[in-house]
């Protein structure tokens, strides 16, 4: 399972000019099926944000966790495995049902975060979202 993300330049900019959070393309994809869309635009830095916290709740065995986007009802339900090294990822609605292990699942968490922290740093856009990122980061660093 991979976190993929996109960047139109325009669109953050205009987005910082608001004062707003940094808004781009952001989904989940595994064997060429993208979760919610191959096109799905959102508030990727907060959204990468909360699965962090997410992740931090698993590794701490608090089992089932929901990765929720921002805009519109998605969310894949993230649950741990009792071996407490896979996890099985699902939305009943979309037929979905994947697995990744956890140690996989925190370095793609870790990966798309710092795509997201790096892209916005050269852009210059949404300080308090990259201060945040790496607040998350800091702190699933310290569980592992």
């Amino acid at each position: 399972m991979k976190i993929v993300t996109s960047f139109d330049d325009d669109v953050l900019k205009q987005y910082e000019s608001r004062g707003s959070s940094a808004f781009f393309t952001i989904f989940f994809e595994e064997a060429g099926n993208a979760y919610p869309s191959a096109s799905w635009m959102d508030f990727g830095g907060v959204i990468v944000g909360w699965w962090i916290m997410a992740t931090i709740q698993l590794l701490n065995g608090e089992s089932p966790q929901n990765f929720y986007f921002m805009d519109g009802p998605f969310c894949l339900k993230m649950e741990l495995a009792s071996d407490r090294e896979k996890v099985t990822c699902s939305n009943d609605k979309e037929a979905i049902c994947w697995t990744i292990s956890l140690v996989d699942l925190v370095a793609e968490l870790k990966r798309a975060a710092n795509t997201v922290i790096r892209h916005l740093s050269q852009m210059n856009v949404d300080e308090k979202g990259r201060n945040s990122l790496q607040s998350g980061l800091t702190m699933l660093a310290g569980l592992k």
